[in-house]
């Protein structure tokens, strides 16, 4: 006599919220790597350090060195 499958549902459902949680993780560290600020709106990147309203990437920008930031409304919001 054959074994009946059975259906793990609770594995099936972990999994599965595991791989949003993952997937939201993921998508919530590229926003920050591309200008999506602290208040949720998409900023361009800053042409020099004392711009207004922009994203500097440190580590693309100037000497390499430093840390990223968001300047908006001339107050600045670290990143790293």
């Amino acid at each position: 006599m054959a074994k009946k499958f059975r259906v793990r549902w609770d594995r099936i459902i972990g999994a599965t919220l595991v791989g949003i949680i993952i997937a939201g993780l993921a998508v919530w560290g590229m926003n920050i790597a591309t200008g999506i600020g602290p208040d949720g709106k998409w900023y361009p990147d800053c042409e020099t350090e004392d711009s207004n309203n922009c994203y500097w990437d440190a580590h693309e920008r100037g000497n390499g060195e430093g840390h990223s930031f968001f300047v908006i409304e001339d107050v600045v919001y670290y990143v790293d």
